[in-house]
Order: C-alpha cells, then structure tokens, then sequence
C-alpha cells in the first residue's frame, strides 16, 4: 500500500502494462468479429451495395472496438477507484466526498469492463430481451422492370427491391453502436460526478444517457412496445431484416400478366411501403438522440421535437397499418391502403 501511497508513478507503470499487453488481444478479438461468417459478399456498384459494403467493413468492426475501449476504460477506473480508496483508508482523501466518489469510480469501471453484461441487465430490466445482433445484413437486391420507372411508386419500389433492406440493417447496426457510446459515456459521467477537476455532468443527464443508450442497443423492440401503444400489429424480425426479399416476392407477382392493372397497382404500393421503413427507423433513432439531449443544459433540445421524431418513426415503419387509420377515419374506407 505504501508504494502506491508514495509512489504514484508506480501504479500508472502498472496499469499501462496491464493495458498495453491487452491491446495485441484486443484487437485480435475485433479482426476476428470483424471476418465472422455472418456477413454476406457486397457489390458496391448500386446504393444497397454500398450500404452493405459500409456496415460490412466498418460498422462490425467499431462497435467490437469500442467495446474493447470499454474494457479498457473500465479496468483504469477500476485501479485509480482502488487508489483513491487506498488514500481514503489513511485519511489522505481530503474533501469530503471522496469516499463516494471512489466508490461511484469503482462501480462504473466495473460496469464498463463487464460492457456486455452491463447492456444485458439494462435491457432485461425494461424488458427489451437482448441486444440487437449488429451483424445481420439484408440482401442486395436489383431494380425491377416490372415495377416500371415511370410513377414515384414504381421509383420507391425499386429503392425498396435494392436499397432499404441493406439501409435498414446499416441504421440499426449505427444504432447498436450510439448505444454502446452513450452507455459508456454515463458510466464514465458517473465515475466523475464527484470530481472537480472533470467535466461536470448533472445525475438526470447521465440517467438519460443510460436509458437512452440502453434503448439504442435493441431499438425493434423498443418500437414494438411503442407501436403496441398505439395498436399497431406486431412485426416480426424479418420486417427489419427480410425487406428485399419481400420486397422481391412483390415485384415478381406484380410482372404476372394475369393481374389486372388494379391488382398490380396494389402490389407496387406494397413495395412502395417498404422503401419507408429505413426512413422510420432514421427518425425514430433521432428521437431517442433529441431526448437525451433534453436531459443536457447545455444543448438546446425540445422534448415535443424529440417525441415527434419517435412517433412519426414508428408511423413511418408501419406505414400501411397508419395509412389504412387514416383513410379510415376520413373517408370511411382504407380502399387499397387497406388492402
């Protein structure tokens, strides 16, 4: 104890060996993550190509090494906790709060070396289940003549048949790793609440971050309770993560000659629908982001402007269901929005 007391730069030697020799192994781990068979070849010569190729080859990858820093963040806080309790054991701790604030630096590093588990708890105690699986990727597809190219449906269908899918998974991939920075972020607030000489940030600020960071890990399921608040049906995974091949599976029946021009208007307004899902999902990761910011005085944020995004986002993912109320409401009859 008394080498730590009087020689500090002993105990800085020794953590930065710790974490200099877990570097090698930390970054074995994120290449590893990063050529998992989870991921699928991705042409780039289209936007799906692209948005594919993107979460291929970068998003993976920085989520494994900010959970890494996460590791290492936390096993830092872990030692300076234990020296600033050393220091208060001998009474050398000198205000008054250092007790609490090692002890607030001892549980934050904790939790941010056991990152994963940290993520599972605050999920399972709202009832999210687990975190999202950054990994899953929808297909790439291609445009479809038989959607034609001459009406906006036509055009956001085939945005729907090659584009949404791949943009929908990139979105909550991102969205995975918001998560896990704003998680990290309040513990690392919280292991500095009573520290002066740190950027000071307020409890409601740091719970905000927490929660919201804690909602960005696993955002279906939380705009699965949200739309159950709102009697939306519930979606299954595939809503999210099948998009192209839906997509697809409409474009093909709307190429039968056997439809009439009605029915074929119908299928292409299905497809049409899909191309809106990324655009939700957008939104409503906005919303979150706005909501948090509410909680920070120092950012001009507008809870109404936060909670717009959010609903309109989960308008927007179920945009047939709305658009059928709303049809029905005014007119007496969704018609094809309903169909």
């Amino acid at each position: 104890m008394k080498i730590f007391q009087n020689s500090p730069f002993v105990a800085q030697t020794v953590v930065s060996s710790i974490l200099l020799g877990l570097t090698p192994t930390l970054v074995a781990a994120a290449e590893e993550e990063g050529a998992g068979g989870a991921f699928q070849s991705c042409s780039s010569s289209t936007l799906g190509g692209m948005f594919c190729v993107l979460q291929e080859s970068t998003v993976a990858q920085v989520i494994t090494f900010v959970m890494a820093a996460c590791f290492v963040i936390g096993i830092y806080l872990f030692a300076r906790a234990l020296m600033q309790l050393m220091k208060v054991s001998d009474n050398q701790g000198g205000a008054p709060n250092a007790l609490s604030g090692s002890l607030l630096t001892l549980a934050a590093g904790t939790f941010l070396v056991a990152m994963p588990s940290t993520l599972m708890m605050g999920l399972a105690t709202a009832g999210f289940g687990g975190m999202w699986d950054f990994g899953i990727q929808d297909s790439v597809g291609a445009a479809n003549g038989a959607l034609g190219a001459d009406s906006i449906m036509a055009l956001a269908g085939n945005f729907a048949l090659n584009a949404a899918g791949p943009l929908s998974t990139l979105v909550m991939g991102i969205s995975v790793l918001l998560g896990i920075v704003l998680v990290g972020n309040a513990m690392v607030g919280l292991a500095n609440l009573n520290n002066p000489q740190a950027r000071q940030q307020t409890f409601g600020a740091i719970a905000a971050k927490f929660t919201v960071g804690i909602a960005l890990v696993n955002i279906f399921l939380v705009m699965e309770v949200i739309g159950a608040s709102f009697g939306l049906p519930s979606q299954d995974v595939s809503h999210f993560t099948g998009i192209t091949l839906t997509a697809m599976s409409y474009a093909t029946d709307a190429g039968s000659s056997a439809l009439d021009s009605e029915a074929r208007y119908l299928l292409i307004m299905q497809v049409a629908f899909l191309s809106l899902i990324p655009f939700g999902l957008i939104a409503f990761v906005r919303g979150l982001l706005i909501l948090k910011d509410t909680a920070d005085g120092g950012k001009q944020a507008s809870l109404g402007s936060g909670l717009t995004h959010i609903v309109g986002g989960v308008a927007l993912v179920n945009a047939q269901p709305v658009s059928c109320a709303v049809m029905a409401t005014l007119m007496g009859g969704g018609g094809a929005f309903c169909a």
